[in-house]
Parts: C-alpha cells; structure tokens; sequence
C-alpha cells in the first residue's frame, strides 16, 4: 500500500541532505511531508527523535485509512496485532521524550497516535503530562504492558527488545491460532522482521567483535 507514495522521493537527493531541516525540504511533495515540515522550526540543535516520532505518526495515519477498506473480521484481525505494536511505541516515545529531550507535554501529546490500541486518548494525555518520570513509571505500571518497567538500570536498554519480545511471542500465538483471517500473514510478517533484524544484530556482534555469550542481550527472539 506504500509502494505508490514513494514516486516523489528521489532517494539520490535526499542522501545529500546535510541537516534534517534539509532532509524534510527535499522530501517536500511526498505524503509524509505534511507530517515532518512542522519539524522546520528553527531548532539548530534539532535531533532525530522528533524526525522519527513523525515518520511512525505518518505511517500509522496511512495505514489507518487503507484498513477501513477491509472486512470487518480483518479489521479486528488487524488491530489484535496492530494494537499493542502502537500502545508501545506511544509509552516508548513518551518515556523517552520526557526522560531524555525534555520535551514539553503538548508536543509529546501531538505524536502520540490515536485509534488503535487500548491506550485512548484520554490515557495518553495523562501520560504526557505527568510531572515527573517516577509518576509516569507509576502510570505505566498500572496498564497491561507494565513489563516495560522493571525499575533497574538496565531499564532504558532493554525497554525497545521488551516490546519486540512481547510482539514476537504474540505473533507466534496468533499463528497457531489458525483463524480465517489475514491475522496468520500480518503475524507472519512481524516474525520476519525481527528475524532480519536478529540477524543485522549478529551481523554487528561480529563487527565490533562482542562476545558471543553475549548474545541473548541483543536479539528479539530468546536463545
């Protein structure tokens, strides 16, 4: 479904870019555009935190508009996977908007995205305008992926392969479910991609030269 909006990105361009402000000038006239030209607001120390939460804002919008295509036996196939991939990401974006850039409440509210998960929109309001991170912590804990939050120091490493974990044993049930729906192949999908991305991590331990006993630390699926 996004194989049509890529005709006004011309990747040899946007290579080029030297800063994201140019970056998001280039990608001026493609669909994610209106999504990331709010970006260009002066920031000179602009990071690619705010870059990446309006790509997923982009991705996810379209994504909402093609599924209401579907039947509606897909349509709750479609939002059992899909509905925790986005609550996640919502608390990971959330926790490290607030913990690691300081950004303000309302802009944190405005990448949030809306309409998948169990995480409405009254939840999320509260979670981008608590105080401080022990409340948010406390907030987290209190909904179905209080998981995230373990309250060690490995917490903010381990925060993203929790998330993945929890997607990929998810995608393993739905599988053996068998249903009638297209929840085999969405499920199929997402175990494809952590396995590639299982193999770009030992692509890079063999690179930096990382112990192999080490290994369970960096991959998605557990060895």
């Amino acid at each position: 479904m996004f194989v049509d909006y890529y005709k006004n990105i011309h990747a040899d361009q946007i290579v080029k870019a030297k800063s994201i402000a140019e970056l998001i000038e280039l990608l001026n006239g493609s669909i994610y555009y209106p999504y990331l030209k709010n970006l260009v607001d002066g920031n000179k120390e602009e990071n690619l935190f705010r870059f990446e939460m309006a790509l997923d804002k982009a991705y996810f919008v379209i994504l909402l508009k093609k599924i209401k295509k579907l039947s509606k036996e897909d349509i709750k196939a479609f939002y059992n996977i899909f509905g925790p991939i986005v609550d996640m990401l919502n608390i990971q974006w959330i926790y490290r908007g607030k913990k690691f850039f300081k950004m303000y409440p309302d802009e944190l509210f405005n990448y949030t995205i809306e309409g998948y998960g169990k995480l409405n929109y009254k939840l999320l309001k509260d979670l981008c305008y608590t105080k401080t991170i022990e409340e948010l912590e406390e907030k987290i804990k209190r909904t179905e992926y209080s998981f995230l939050i373990k309250g060690d120091d490995m917490q903010d490493i381990y925060m993203e392969r929790r998330m993945n974990r929890y997607i990929y044993y998810k995608a393993i049930k739905t599988i053996r479910k068998n249903k009638k729906d297209i929840s085999s192949v969405l499920a199929l999908m997402q175990i494809i991609e952590f396995e590639i991305r299982d193999i770009i991590s030992i692509t890079e331990m063999v690179r930096y030269r990382i112990d192999s006993s080490q290994v369970g630390d960096f991959l998605i699926k557990a060895v």
